[in-house]
């Protein structure tokens, strides 16, 4: 069972080569088919911080630093990449781009097909490992599955998002799947879903959105971690507290409508803008560091709710970092009226001579 686990593998990796070759000589699509935009992590694993990274050719992990033992494998087509700067989203170039290789919307006739491959999506690779734990397994399991991998001679031809499936643990739901980060295999993300989802150190927004769409099943809309860094500057501008109305159940199944305050912002995701300023820079086949990029197929606006207490503040004031300050705008009976106006006219009405009455 083993040896025709690695033999499936081989031929998904080749058929992801094949479809990437043809859609490389593929003339692009008409321009009315394509989607414009009109705007212009340290990782602690799920499970195991204490795993070492697999070997094999292919991978040169870094000697120090937080981002010790990732991979500087050359970047995957599926993703967009472009030269990194710091100084924020308006500094993305000069310098040279991986474009994806998967567009928006693509009808061209001809397209690459398989039942075993969908271009432009997750490969689901396969392994037989046993599992002695049954379903979950164990850090010594995942370590086997990573050493069947090098044996089918498979690790220099992983890339970021891979899916790898241990038939041995099961195929209910999204047992015995794993993902591949660049270096190493992990589990995936059972926080907020019964289920798994694709863990937040993986840049999902990097992925068109369909990437994984029937390779890591969901029960309804997948869960997609943001790093909120790179919009920090459309949040702060957009941020605002006020009076938001919600329905809660009472012990008795009755319903009221209850009154609370929430800072609320939104921004944009702007395909082309980085996915997050904190992953490491990936080292191209031109030796270039590139970072990952929003694919074009993500767009769109987003709206943030918190607390509107000063620990809700300051929670998101945290997950978007230092580069900018939260200052929200207060609406008030449906105006709109700044925290700065309100002590400027609360400090002259203190201010204000007391009225004398004539006599």
């Amino acid at each position: 069972m083993a040896s025709s686990t690695r033999a499936y593998s081989k031929v998904v990796i080749r058929l992801r080569a094949q479809a990437e070759a043809e859609e490389a000589h593929m003339p692009p699509p008409p321009p009315s088919l394509m989607m414009h935009d009109n705007g212009s992590r340290g990782r602690v694993g799920a499970r195991g911080q204490h795993r070492m990274p697999a070997t094999g050719p292919g991978t040169c992990p870094p000697t120090s630093g937080p981002y010790q033992g990732l991979s500087r494998r050359s970047p995957s087509p599926a993703f967009s990449f472009t030269s990194y700067d710091r100084n924020g989203p308006a500094s993305y170039g000069p310098g040279p781009m991986f474009q994806p290789s998967t567009p928006a919307v693509s009808t061209t006739p001809g397209k690459f097909r398989s039942p075993l491959y969908r271009a432009g999506h997750a490969p689901l690779l396969r392994v037989f490992v046993p599992s002695p734990e049954g379903a979950w397994l164990s850090d010594q399991s995942v370590i086997e599955c990573e050493r069947e991998l090098k044996r089918a001679g498979l690790i220099p031809l992983l890339k970021v998002g891979d899916v790898v499936h241990d038939l041995a643990a099961g195929d209910e739901a999204n047992t015995g799947r794993l993902i591949w980060d660049g270096n190493y295999l992990i589990d995936l993300d059972y926080s907020y879903s019964p289920l798994g989802e694709i863990p937040k150190y993986i840049d999902s927004l990097a992925f068109p959105p369909s990437y994984f769409h029937k390779i890591v099943r969901s029960t309804g809309n997948p869960i997609v971690y943001l790093d909120l860094a790179p919009f920090a500057a459309d949040i702060a501008t957009h941020l605002q507290l006020l009076q938001d109305r919600v329905q809660t159940e009472t012990p008795q199944g009755g319903h009221h409508s209850v009154v609370r305050w929430v800072h609320r912002a939104r921004f944009r995701i702007r395909p082309g803008a980085p996915v997050s300023y904190d992953a490491p820079p990936i080292v191209g086949a031109d030796g270039q560091s590139y970072i990952r990029l929003i694919d074009a197929g993500w767009h769109g606006i987003v709206v943030i709710d918190a607390e509107g207490t000063n620990e809700g503040l300051a929670d998101l004031q945290g997950r978007i970092g230092n580069a900018v300050t939260l200052f929200p705008t207060k609406t008030l009976t449906g105006g709109r009226l700044s925290t700065e106006s309100l002590r400027s006219r609360s400090h002259q009405q203190q201010q204000a001579p007391p009225a004398v009455n004539g006599g």
